[in-house]
């Protein structure tokens, strides 16, 4: 996080992320409370001397059924990727943030599989973009604070409504109608549900939908779902050209 490693519990993000905070730095520890399967790991020690298919053995043949994997720079990324592709198979479930696709692109490139060539996108022709947040880290908020201050529109979400499913219908309804307003006045819309870790609508959420009986995981699905249906509604009916999210 801006340059600085962190130890996972204490990540400014993760630690505080709303739907899977991080309270343990040892992702076995972290793991045990959601799964009884016997849990392993290949760590640094492994993967710098070459042992990491001799640790994956070893743990296997040990009845672990889930093994983590460390990394903590570009030589351990390529080794946990090209630990996984070699053991690939029908029966391998790998689980992940970005890293795991990293670890494995990391791998394919070293390989020459892949090449280095950065995919070619444009916006050029589309003057106007509606985006949409429905992140609580800090990285976003300072990316919606520049937003603020560049000449965007930002429009809040109401995601406690979302515990209700007639009253987020409303609130879908409410917020593409103002994007709407905004760009047919010029400016680019953001639909955001938080400004940041800290932002009151955070909690509010979360207690809506305990008062209602709403699962986090309903929350979030409609959430996400309405964001969607908000930024698609209000394509249609602007023509805007582009999307960001």
């Amino acid at each position: 996080a801006d340059g600085v490693a962190h130890r996972l519990d204490r990540h400014p993000t993760m630690s505080r992320h709303p739907v899977t905070p991080m309270h343990e730095a040892d992702i076995r520890r972290h793991l045990s409370a959601q799964t009884r399967e016997p849990l392993g790991l290949v760590d640094l020690l492994a993967l710098k001397s070459g042992q990491a298919d001799a640790s994956l053995a070893a743990e296997l043949s040990a009845g672990r059924r889930v093994v983590a994997l460390d990394v903590i720079d570009a030589e351990t990324l390529r080794a946990v990727g090209a630990l996984i592709w070699r053991h690939r198979g029908a029966r391998l479930l790998a689980v992940g943030s970005q890293g795991l696709e990293y670890a494995l692109v990391a791998h394919w490139r070293d390989q020459g599989l892949i090449t280095n060539d950065p995919p070619q996108c444009s916006g050029a022709g589309k003057s106007r973009v509606v985006a949409a947040s429905g992140s609580c880290s800090p990285v976003t908020e300072a990316q919606l604070a520049w937003a603020d201050v560049h000449g965007f529109s930002l429009i809040d979400v109401d995601a406690a409504q979302a515990a209700d499913p007639a009253l987020w219908e409303a609130e879908i309804g409410r917020a593409a109608d103002l994007a709407v307003t905004e760009l047919g006045q010029g400016r680019d819309p953001v639909l955001l549900t938080a400004r940041g870790p800290d932002d009151p609508a955070i909690a509010r959420a979360s207690e809506a939908a305990a008062r209602t009986g709403t699962t986090p995981a309903t929350l979030n699905a409609r959430i996400g779902d309405g964001l969607g249906r908000m930024v698609d509604a209000v394509l249609r009916r602007t023509g805007t050209g582009r999307a960001l999210f």
